[in-house]
């Protein structure tokens, strides 16, 4: 259902509406846009799920792309595994950091002016880690990169909330999950074997050359958001906004699941080409193989996720997703300590993660930004700023352990348990009353 359409407008079938002009709901009235008033450009639920889902997948991409090359890198640019390994955590810190100024800004002066700076520059990052000398240009041209890519994540959901509400909100970004998880499928494979034929520069004007596709894509999107807020870019009220939103229960209940799960995730990222080929053998063609799997049990999960939301609620659809991340991270916890270090104990265990984050995330982003309707950007840059922010102290931690091995057996399990149970801490009455069913 859109939230400020007319009449009816089936999500499965992608119906469009019957008049070129929609009718916007503000304060329960609905007011009709005319000749007086900004009109309201046209945005059906298909175009927003397939921007979006473009939009999103920026983060993932320049992680999945570039990590078959991680080790190639250590000789390439004459340095070491804790040198390449930093490209991953500045990209992570600069994404994190980023979001927590864009949300305002785009309470401020709407969601597609930001998108557009953002995305600048993530191309400028791009061609910048293409072009670089060293290892320090290399962590340069990353950070940039990472701030360009915060744009996506940070707004692309909000966006979706800006027009669209409840359980349609949930299912069109369980669509754009749907549809981003291909795209870092097929990209460790093209990644490893690209580097196998081609310099490892040809993976970063490969991203520079998306970035500007996106660029193009966003200068001919809608503005979606109508109630902006002049006060949001002040000091004051940053401080407000933030600490509002970080002292929520309620928000802070949902964040904090997506925060260690991403977190884990992430971290388990930037150990996985050091693990896997470093350790194991593999070649960057077969890891690229390998580590697709996990983005295509994203897929499978979104699929499911998105068909079960007609039948059961949000809350229990995270539930269930939330058992599967904690059951994910005591089976690699065990695995790589009592097994011992082997492709299965790693991939399996984190295939399971993904399915279980798949139907974490649209129940979450949904009721987390619908807390603060007038706030959803610095709610989803603060989020996103929490995701990230995790995935870079879980990088920093595993910098910590002298073997990979040993870090991967530690730190993303303890973030996933921790995400758990912090999550059915703070969520346990409700979760007591939930029903079976829609």
């Amino acid at each position: 259902m859109i939230a400020g359409g007319v009449g009816q407008l089936s999500l499965l079938t992608w119906e469009r509406p019957s008049l070129r002009w929609l009718y916007r709901r503000r304060d329960g009235a609905a007011q009709r846009t005319d000749a007086t008033s900004s009109p309201v450009a046209e945005l059906t639920p298909l175009r927003m799920t397939i921007v979006g889902a473009l939009l999103i997948a920026v983060g993932p991409l320049s992680m999945s792309l570039y990590t078959p090359a991680m080790t190639l890198l250590i000789g390439a640019l004459h340095t070491n595994e804790h040198a390449i390994r930093a490209t991953i955590t500045v990209y992570l810190f600069g994404f994190a950091a980023a979001q927590l100024i864009c949300g305002p800004l785009s309470d401020r002066f709407g969601r597609r002016p930001v998108m557009l700076v953002c995305l600048s520059l993530y191309v400028l990052g791009s061609a910048l880690c293409a072009a670089s000398p060293s290892v320090t240009a290399l962590i340069g041209g990353r950070l940039v990169q990472g701030v360009g890519a915060c744009g996506g994540v940070a707004l692309s959901r909000v966006m979706v909330v800006d027009r669209f509400a409840g359980s349609g909100a949930a299912r069109i970004i369980s669509l754009m999950s749907l549809i981003l998880s291909i795209a870092p499928a097929a990209a460790p494979i093209i990644g490893g074997t690209l580097i196998t034929v081609t310099s490892w520069r040809v993976l970063f004007m490969l991203l520079a050359g998306y970035g500007a596709l996106l660029l193009a894509l966003v200068w001919w999107f809608p503005e979606t958001n109508e109630r902006r807020d002049p006060r949001a870019t002040k000091l004051r009220s940053l401080a407000v906004n933030y600490t509002m939103l970080l002292t929520s229960r309620d928000f802070m209940g949902q964040v904090v699941l997506t925060s260690l799960a991403v977190g884990g995730f992430y971290a388990s990222q930037t150990l996985a080409p050091f693990v896997l080929m470093g350790k194991l053998g593999l070649s960057s063609p077969l890891f690229g193989l390998v580590t697709a799997t996990l983005m295509l049990s994203y897929l499978v999960g979104s699929l499911v996720t998105n068909r079960l939301l007609h039948f059961f609620t949000m809350s229990r659809l995270v539930l269930a997703g939330a058992l599967m991340v904690f059951a994910a991270a005591i089976a690699l916890a065990l695995g790589l300590r009592l097994l011992g270090l082997g492709i299965a104990q790693v991939i399996a265990p984190m295939c399971l993660w993904m399915l279980g984050f798949a139907f974490i995330m649209p129940g979450v982003t949904t009721t987390a930004l619908g807390l603060f309707p007038r706030n959803a950007g610095s709610a989803s840059a603060l989020m996103g700023a929490m995701q990230m922010g995790m995935g870079f102290v879980g990088a920093l931690l595993c910098s910590l352990f002298a073997g990979a091995g040993e870090a991967f057996a530690t730190v993303p399990p303890a973030m996933g348990v921790l995400g758990v149970i912090a999550y059915l801490a703070a969520n346990w009455r409700r979760l007591r009353t939930l029903p079976s069913g829609r």
